[in-house]
């Protein structure tokens, strides 16, 4: 009997190379358990991010399984994201405001106060 599926995508995710586009990913040409070259990132930044690679992958294999479409999974990474960071979803909200604010203001339909 072979290796299992999750062994199998376990071994892609620590192969795998990374390339500068994709977030949070390590630089190119070195692999998610490696230090990188950059003498500013230690290894302990670099297996934290190995872990949410890994985890993304088991996520993004389980919503696929699950008939679960690009935008929902998107839609719901991204809640569960700001849910985990205290703060984020307020911040947000704040520089919205402010974005619409100027942008009303630079239309003459608000005038400052």
């Amino acid at each position: 009997m072979g290796p299992s599926k999750h062994q199998l995508a376990d071994r892609d995710v620590k192969t795998s190379t990374a390339t500068p586009s994709a977030v949070g990913a390590a630089p190119q040409g070195t692999s998610p358990t490696e230090a990188p070259e950059d003498p500013a990132v230690s290894e302990d930044q670099v297996a934290p991010l190995h872990r949410v690679k890994a985890s993304l992958y088991h996520a993004s294999t389980a919503a696929a399984e699950q008939g679960m479409s690009l935008e929902e999974f998107m839609q719901l990474a991204w809640s569960m994201y700001v849910d985990a960071r205290p703060g984020l979803r307020e911040h947000l909200a704040e520089v919205t405001l402010a974005q619409q604010l100027q942008e009303l203001r630079a239309q003459g339909r608000i005038g400052l106060a």
